[in-house]
């Protein structure tokens, strides 16, 4: 009878800690159809000072302050110094500032008041976060890491690079 009543208690612990981690899980779900809501980039509520990189053909005029879609500052695009080859080595970086879901990704060619000509015709993503510590190379469910399109992806994030 003793050996009963103290199985039957570990049984109601193993039952509550099961239904407060499946509580946990619920609770922390994210609804990813809520997840579509622009960042900021083209309203400006990334500021400039949170685009960066790795070099460009002249920051004035096509430096990474001027990567936003859909607007047309001064060159009208982020363009690098260095022609672009098949070795990834120039990339655009979007500081979030926390981390963030990040559900799709656009891209746009240069406008430059109807004379740009450039645009890439694919891309990869890297994302980090605290918690990883590192650089990560988004994949796709196929496990493909080259992008030639707008595409839904759906990473957490604190800065991604593109």
């Amino acid at each position: 009878s003793d050996g009963k009543a103290a199985m039957m208690s570990i049984n109601l612990v193993w039952l509550c800690s099961l239904l407060v981690l499946l509580g946990y899980k619920w609770t922390d779900a994210t609804d990813l159809s809520q997840c579509m809501s622009a960042l900021g980039m083209q309203s400006g509520m990334i500021k400039d000072e949170d685009l960066t990189a790795s070099s460009s053909f002249e920051i004035g005029n096509v430096g990474p302050q001027n990567a936003r879609v859909r607007t047309e500052r001064e060159g009208g695009a982020w363009c690098p110094k260095e022609p672009v080859t098949r070795e990834p080595t120039e990339w655009l970086e979007v500081n979030l500032h926390v981390v963030r879901v990040i559900t799709s990704v656009e891209t746009q060619g240069r406008f430059g008041n109807g004379q740009g000509q450039e645009f890439t015709e694919a891309f990869l993503i890297d994302y980090w976060r605290p918690k990883l510590g590192k650089w990560v190379r988004y994949r796709n469910i196929t496990g493909n890491e080259v992008n030639k399109k707008i595409y839904y992806i759906t990473k957490l994030s604190k800065i991604i690079r593109v």
